[in-house]
């Protein structure tokens, strides 16, 4: 987890194909793709997503790496994440419904 906060791709790319899971993750859900890109380590984000991270997984909060990438303004993660398919929200974040009312 501290190679994925720090940027240290090389560590993280060989953890995982050591044999950790790519998609590994903290007691509260924070997967390495989701601490990379809230760490702006755009090259760390990209290897996980080359080798297979989930970009639209969320923590326990319903953040995704994406939502990250954007509050720390991290254009590069966000385009990789994007590049990759992450969407704006997953399905399952309990996003507010607008109701419009119409006269």
């Amino acid at each position: 987890m501290d190679a994925a906060r720090s940027g240290r791709t090389d560590l993280v790319v060989q953890g995982i194909r050591a044999g950790l899971p790519v998609d590994l993750c903290t007691d509260t859900g924070d997967t390495l793709l989701i601490l990379s890109a809230y760490h702006d380590r755009p090259e760390t984000v990209a290897a996980l997503l080359d080798l297979g991270a989930d970009p639209d997984r969320s923590n326990d909060q319903g953040q995704t790496a994406l939502m990250a990438a954007v509050f720390r303004h991290s254009n590069e993660a966000v385009r990789a994440l994007t590049a990759r398919g992450a969407g704006p929200a997953p399905a399952e974040y309990p996003w507010p419904q607008a109701h419009a009312t119409r006269s």
